[in-house]
């Protein structure tokens, strides 16, 4: 981390310690994700009955301001940071806690929560903040990635294969006018192929051995 010294981790077990025993600990809800709202007093009312206390609690209206509230939260010198939220608040944690000697809390309070579930903690209220008093510390593995939008392909001017598709959907030319010769011509058989097929479009195409509308899907037996 830039601009700052060599930071002294404490052990799991010595972090662990230190909360249990009476370490700082803040609270951090978005109470604009998918459940911080309706749940953020409920929320406080279990993890007081639960014997966790908080030296300040930052309820975040403005999702905008979390960068600004990780600062203040950490210029606590907290042991413990409890985030409720969903994956986007958790994610902004993860930026300001990692490598830092402070343990990270989670109240599942989004849509997905693919985060907890990752980590296979509770996804009910009751069940994680059990796992706040009595879970451990443990190590989490974070990756970085420099950016996750597919950047979009130029666009190319239409080649030889586009042409030809584009001339296959054309109508087909009219028929040539008919006209009287005097002579009869031997009428054709218009039987159907034992076999054919007809499309569900308006202009079915028939054929013996298969639908040829592009569709066979569609297809039914004739």
């Amino acid at each position: 981390m830039e601009g700052r010294g060599p930071v002294v981790m404490r052990s799991k077990p010595e972090l662990q310690s230190a909360i249990r025993d009476g370490g700082r600990a803040v609270l951090l809800v978005n109470v604009r994700s998918r459940r911080g709202r309706r749940l953020y007093g409920t929320a406080r009312r279990m993890l007081r009955e639960a014997g966790l206390e908080f030296a300040q609690v930052f309820p975040v209206n403005d999702p905008s301001r979390l960068r600004e509230l990780f600062a203040d939260a950490l210029a606590l010198e907290p042991d413990l940071v409890v985030v409720g939220g969903g994956d986007g608040t958790v994610a902004e944690a993860v930026t300001h806690l990692a490598h830092r000697d402070v343990a990270l809390g989670v109240l599942p309070l989004g849509t997905t929560n693919n985060f907890a579930r990752s980590l296979e903690l509770p996804l009910d209220l009751a069940g994680a903040v059990r796992t706040l008093r009595d879970g451990k510390v443990a190590d989490v593995d974070v990756g970085w990635f420099e950016s996750t939008v597919p950047r979009p392909e130029p666009r190319r001017r239409p080649g030889p294969a586009t042409a030809t598709a584009t001339r296959s959907r054309r109508a087909p030319p009219a028929p040539a006018p008919r006209r009287w010769t005097g002579r009869r011509r031997p009428r054709r058989s218009r039987a159907r192929p034992p076999a054919a097929r007809t499309c569900g479009t308006s202009s079915p195409t028939w054929s013996a051995s298969a639908c040829r509308c592009g569709w066979p899907s569609t297809c039914r037996t004739g």
